[in-house]
Order: C-alpha cells, then sequence, then structure tokens
C-alpha cells in the first residue's frame, strides 16, 4: 500500500481554528471556539506541574489538519506515571490509517515516560472508536452518562416545599459572588468544603484534589460564573455547593460543575434546594439547557436530577489500557 500523504507533527499555537473546526466536525453537538480551547489550554498547567504531549495529522496536498491526539496527566486523579489520551480524526478521512499513526505516536510517548496506564473517554455510540481502542488492548472500567435539562419543562412549583424545609433548618443558600464581597477570604474554606465533597464523588480514579493555588487559578477562567456558584451555608460553615459554567461555544448551554452536600448534612433536601438555584439561574440569565454527568454508582444524586427532570443522553465509556500488565504479558 502506498504511503498515505499525511505528515504527523507537534500541535502549535498556530492550529487552535483548525482543531476547532476538527472537533466540531467530530463533535457537532459540543461545539467550541478557537478562543475556547487556548483559554482551557492556558489553564491545563499553569504551575508546570503536568505533562502534556499533542500532535496533529496534516493533509502534505492541502494542508488540512485532519486529525489530532494528546496525552497527558490527569490534574484531578494525578500520578506519575498514569495518562489520559484523546484522539480525533475528521469523519471524511477515516479508514485511512491516520487514526493508527496518531495512536502510534502516543503509545511511542507512554513508552518512553514509563507509563503504567492510560485512560480514553469514548461516547457509547461511536461503536467504531470504541473498537479502535479494544483492538489495541483498553476495556471498559467506568460508565457514566450525560443527562440534559430543558429548563423551559422544569415544575420547580413542586420542589418548593423541600427548598422552605431547607430554610426552616437554618440553612441559607448564597452565591460566590456575595460571599467573596462579604469576605475576601473565603476562598480556603470553599476549597476545604470542595475537597471533602470530591472524595466521595464515584471514580475510575482516586480523585486527587488539586491544589488550593489551581483552584483559585481556575475561578478566573472566562467561562466561570461566580454569581452561578451556589454555597450552601450552616451559620458561617460551608456544608454544600453546586455550580455552572458557562460555554461560548454553546451559548444556549449551561454546564453543571460539582454538586455536593457534606456527609452529616445529606439526605435533607440541601442538594435538591441548590439544584433548584441553579434551574432558577438558567432561567434568568435566558439560558435553555443544563447539562450535567452521572455515574450509575452515584444512583442518589441520579435519581435526584432524573426527578428534577434532566433526560439521560449518551453514555461516557472510560476505557483503560495497562501499559505495565500488557508488557510483563
Amino acid at each position: 500500500m502506498s504511503q498515505l500523504p499525511v505528515e504527523i507533527r507537534p500541535f502549535s499555537g498556530q492550529d487552535y481554528n483548525a482543531l476547532a473546526d476538527l472537533s466540531n466536525a467530530v463533535y457537532p453537538e459540543y461545539r467550541v471556539t478557537a478562543e475556547e480551547l487556548r483559554e482551557d489550554d492556558e489553564f491545563f498547567d499553569r504551575e508546570g506541574k503536568y505533562l502534556r504531549r499533542r500532535y496533529v495529522a496534516v493533509d502534505l496536498r492541502t494542508g488540512e489538519l485532519v486529525g489530532y491526539a494528546s496525552v497527558s496527566h490527569m490534574p484531578f486523579a494525578f500520578h506519575p506515571q498514569k495518562f489520559q489520551m484523546g484522539l480525533m480524526v475528521h469523519p471524511e478521512r477515516r479508514k485511512q490509517g491516520i487514526g493508527s499513526k496518531l495512536y502510534e505516536r502516543l503509545a511511542n510517548d507512554l513508552q518512553e515516560l514509563n507509563a503504567v496506564s492510560v485512560k480514553a473517554w469514548v461516547l457509547e455510540d461511536r461503536t467504531e472508536a470504541i473498537t479502535f481502542l479494544q483492538r489495541r488492548g483498553f476495556n471498559e472500567v467506568f460508565r457514566s452518562w450525560e443527562l440534559r435539562l430543558d429548563v423551559r419543562d422544569c415544575d420547580l412549583q413542586a420542589f418548593l416545599s423541600t427548598v422552605e424545609r431547607v430554610a426552616s433548618q437554618g440553612i441559607s443558600i448564597t452565591t460566590l459572588k456575595a460571599e467573596l464581597q462579604a469576605d475576601p477570604e473565603c476562598l480556603p474554606k470553599l476549597y476545604e468544603l470542595q475537597r471533602l465533597i470530591s472524595q466521595d464523588i464515584p471514580a475510575p480514579d482516586q480523585i486527587t484534589f488539586v491544589s488550593y493555588e489551581e483552584f483559585v487559578e481556575h475561578m478566573k477562567h472566562s467561562e466561570f460564573l461566580p454569581d452561578a456558584y451556589f454555597i450552601a451555608k450552616d451559620g458561617d460553615r460551608y456544608i454544600g455547593i453546586s455550580n455552572l459554567w458557562r460555554s461560548r461555544g454553546e451559548p444556549e448551554k449551561l454546564y453543571q460543575g460539582v454538586t455536593g452536600v457534606l456527609r452529616e448534612y445529606r439526605r435533607r433536601g440541601i442538594a435538591t434546594a441548590l439544584k433548584v438555584k441553579t434551574i432558577e439561574y438558567a432561567r434568568n440569565h435566558s439560558y435553555r439547557f443544563i447539562v450535567t454527568q452521572n455515574a450509575s454508582v452515584n444512583a442518589e444524586m441520579l435519581a435526584l436530577n432524573e426527578k428534577l427532570g434532566f433526560k439521560r443522553s449518551v453514555g461516557i465509556i472510560t476505557m483503560e489500557r495497562k501499559i505495565a500488565t500488557c508488557a510483563k504479558g
């Protein structure tokens, strides 16, 4: 077979526009802008702690970017020898060996880095991508679902009694914007709350919450919404959170961040009251959808979201290749 006229080279800062076009062709339901991608990269590793290598496949005849691949550490589950990867090939250029060439480059990097494992995330309806990974030694280790709420369809009246019950317990709900105005030194307390809550989030790896400095840096992201970061308080104590992020590529959507309550405050309706606040925010600011993810093992949060009217859409499969096991075999 003749060699494909495709060059694999490192990703550069000149590739953002083409990468956004490629991503939108591969995932038209999750549109992004070049500015979003550039900003996300700026916030990936401001402390120089995490490794990342990225490559693009370029058609030598046209100069078109037809593929992309990356391998990096996982900031929220950091281990020096465990990595995550991403790989995309333009829908019109598949089955031409481009994905294989990109993966080969990543596999060489992983070997050089003495990696013990690598994870990839794939939508359950992308059967070709699943097969591609399975043929290279990946197995499913975790599954979650994307859930979507059309805020116009949610009947909040049905939850007002829960909101009132929470208030009657002396629990108040405020926003990060208001807290910062009242107490500019509140962030360490909020960091500790989110660190504790993250320990109970089901995930395929033990979550190692980011440093305080990284936590604060991420709040400078243009998609971060301090007035949509809701905090439940018992007196002065922070006991629960639920926050939303905007997307420049999808202006009608808000993405749900973490929703959680300290263990000793659970089953008292606080998470429901927090979620009601996020839905009210979306309505009041003319957003149409809130999108979140839930793992099947997080049954209580899944049940709450579905009770609020969130509908399951696509499943998200975490697949992993145990590199050290393969090498010994």
